[in-house]
């Protein structure tokens, strides 16, 4: 993290965060220049809703989110995910592997995110797919 702070004061950066921190842990965030945002916490982790909503305060209409398989899961369980833009190889890791994502905790089919492939492109040997929410 302290790599991503060092540019704080010239490019807004915020850490999005649970209450009940002690001030001591969360001031070298705030005396590098970062505003630390508290939201509510969700069933598991944070409110993905609450923190979308803090950042669109703060005129952020759009996101990348690549923070790993929880956070994925956690913004496609609140269906908060517009787009999904996949970046895939040409392998195989099997069971061994991360997963993309974590459990979306379905119990019937119907409840699955619906996407629609809307472009591909390919990057030496890799694949970008491109998905928009299926409506």
């Amino acid at each position: 993290g302290a790599r991503l702070v060092t540019t704080a004061r010239q490019t807004p950066t915020w850490l999005i965060t649970a209450p009940g921190h002690a001030p001591a842990a969360l001031a070298p965030y705030r005396d590098a220049g970062v505003e630390v945002l508290t939201v509510p916490r969700a069933e598991t982790g944070l409110d993905p809703a609450a923190a979308l909503q803090a950042l669109a305060q703060r005129g952020v209409t759009r996101v990348f989110a690549e923070g790993g398989a929880s956070l994925a899961a956690a913004l496609l369980r609140a269906g908060l995910v517009q787009r999904i833009m996949w970046f895939h190889a040409p392998a195989a890791l099997g069971a061994e592997a991360m997963p993309a994502i974590a459990p979306l905790g379905l119990t019937h089919l119907a409840e699955m995110p619906r996407y629609r492939l809307v472009a591909t492109h390919a990057l030496g040997q890799d694949v970008l797919s491109e998905y928009e929410g299926a409506a």
